[in-house]
């Protein structure tokens, strides 16, 4: 202990030194002693000293401000060297003006832009992202087999693309009809000029681009059309009526689209799906011979009408449907006559004893065809057990535009004799109508021109629409007691023969009858017919005598004769 207290000591006095050395004494006017002596403790006389005056420090401010980036504050500076900091503020932070454009942005490049600080030097760049592209859109419409679109191209650099594609518009102009559904059909070439038709699944219906699914093609819808080749039919396409193709004499192959699930195609001729249906063959196809395969068990009533270029059918061996007799096509037990080919040389024609009907487009455009033989019933000599027997009916357009035609007799036990059965036969001139056929069909005879002469049978009741329509030539008509009803334009454009020398009109209409029962309700006639029946020809009632005046009629040799 009594080693470390002068240690102690020491080191107390040594550091009073150095801080009566480091500051101004600001007390006193004299300048202490580090060690304090007395007299008494001395034998040298003190030094003289000598007194200097206190100092107090005087600080001059320098104030230096803020800068963007760095802080402010004030230094206080003394005379003595004394300085320090006080005051201190903030950075003002970059006063930034507005971004203007270095380098534009385009629609295949970044751009630049900077901006400057007010206060400094400091710039900031940035980068503009690539501009939106100028597209200008041009619609392209769509063409009979290729689609349509819009077509979008930039202005400035040329990128582009398409979008709204709209189908092909195959042919167009083609009739048609808005089904329930909201489906169309097909019914007809309208203004079509197209000698390929084509017809996708939907169609469209407007000018504005509208369009709808094309479910059907309707019955005759393309008949009798001479400029058409081939036909595609889409996928969409579930039911096609009869005679849709009829007498398409340029026409030589048919197109399916694969996906069909209900037609197909068996080199151009139009097939059911399955194969087992003929249901259109290519009327203008160059062949001569064509042979229903064995695997045919539906052959549809119009599939080869006015095929002209066939002569001969024939029934590959296997098939139980089907058969053929000097080329004609039958049923299996000759009972129906199905198709005659329309390119046969004969100009006559006998129906085997066994046929009882005549389908329906038979012997259409049969036209070398000048003379028919249509049996009636017959019985062996007991006169009850039937020999023939005879036609029972005839399909429609049976006989349609067989233009070589020039008689036919319709046998007693014929019943039906159906519409447009003998339409457009423009030679037949002679029609005899057998005691079976209660209702003249409608069209049955329309267009033919060269008969002159016709007499309505007592058992005929009912002259359907249109049943006579353009007969242009018809002079005389005769109708029997049984007539009730005459349709709609049943006579329309017949008997207009004019006048004779005397002022009578030429035609005249012979009607068995009176002329208050003419009047009556017993016999309904169709105010489209009056002017034909009443103006243009003369009206004459029967009568058994002659009653002295007046028009009347009576029968002389079997031929409609007037007393005057």
């Amino acid at each position: 202990m009594k080693k470390i207290l002068p240690v102690i000591t020491l080191f107390i006095l040594a550091m009073t030194l150095l801080l009566a050395l480091a500051s101004c004494d600001k007390g006193s006017k004299d300048t202490p002693s580090l060690i304090s002596t007395s007299p008494q403790e001395t034998t040298t006389p003190a030094p003289e000293t000598t007194t200097e005056p206190s100092h107090e420090h005087s600080y001059t401010e320098v104030v230096t401000p803020p800068t963007c980036t760095e802080g402010g504050y004030t230094t206080y500076t003394c005379s003595c060297g004394d300085t320090y900091v006080d005051n201190q503020t903030d950075p003002l932070g970059h006063d930034w003006g507005e971004w203007k454009t270095t380098v534009a942005a385009t629609c295949t490049a970044v751009g630049t832009e900077t901006r400057s600080c007010t206060r400094c030097d400091a710039t900031e760049t940035r980068e503009i992202p690539k501009a939106a592209h100028n597209y200008v859109a041009t619609v392209i419409p769509p063409g009979k087999t290729t689609q349509g679109y819009t077509k979008h191209v930039c202005s400035v650099c040329g990128d582009s693309y398409n979008d709204n594609y709209t189908n092909p518009t195959g042919s167009v102009g083609l009739d048609f009809t808005v089904n329930p559904d909201d489906t169309i059909t097909i019914t007809g070439i309208g203004t079509c000029t197209d000698e390929d038709i084509i017809i996708y699944s939907t169609y469209y219906v407007d000018e504005q681009g509208n369009s709808k699914v094309v479910s059907s093609i309707a019955a005759n819808a393309f008949r009798d059309n001479t400029t058409i080749k081939t036909i595609s039919i889409p996928a969409s396409v579930t039911s096609i009526g009869d005679g849709a193709f009829a007498g398409c004499t340029k026409l030589t192959e048919f197109k399916v689209e694969s996906e069909n699930k209900n037609f197909s195609t068996v080199g151009g001729v139009l097939m059911s799906k399955d194969g087992s249906t003929i249901v259109a063959y290519p009327a203008g196809l160059n062949l001569t011979t064509y042979t229903v395969s064995a695997s045919i068990t539906t052959i549809r009533p119009s599939a080869f009408a006015g095929c002209a270029n066939l002569t001969v059918f024939e029934v590959a061996s296997g098939n139980a449907r089907f058969t053929t007799v000097d080329g004609v096509l039958y049923d299996s037990d000759k009972i129906t006559l199905i198709a005659y080919p329309a390119g046969k040389a004969s100009t006559s024609f006998t129906l085997p004893d066994t046929v009882e009907k005549i389908g329906d487009y038979a012997f259409y455009k049969a036209t070398k065809l000048s003379a028919i033989t249509l049996n009636d019933r017959t019985y062996e000599s007991d006169g009850t057990t039937v020999d023939v027997p005879g036609i029972s009916s005839i399909g429609s357009y049976a006989f349609y535009g067989c233009t070589g035609l020039t008689k036919i007799t319709i046998p007693n036990i014929t019943t039906a004799v159906n519409t447009y059965a003998f339409a457009n036969c423009t030679k037949l001139a002679e029609v005899n109508i057998g005691s079976g056929l209660k209702t003249i069909s409608t069209h049955c005879f329309e267009g033919c021109t060269a008969i002159k002469y016709l007499l309505i049978p007592e058992t005929v009741e009912v002259i359907d629409d249109y049943a006579f329509y353009d007969c242009t030539n018809l002079t005389t008509l005769v109708l029997r007691s049984g007539v009730k009803e005459i349709g709609y334009r049943a006579f329309t454009n017949c008997l207009n023969k004019g006048t004779d020398s005397t002022g009578k009109n030429i035609a005249r209409v012979y009607y068995e009858g009176t002329a208050s029962k003419w009047n009556s309700s017993e016999i309904t006639i169709d105010a489209s017919n009056w002017m034909y029946l009443t103006m243009y020809a003369d009206l004459y009632f029967y009568s058994e005598t002659d009653p002295g005046s007046g028009n009347y009629w009576r029968f002389v040799d079997g031929v409609a004769t007037p007393y005057r």
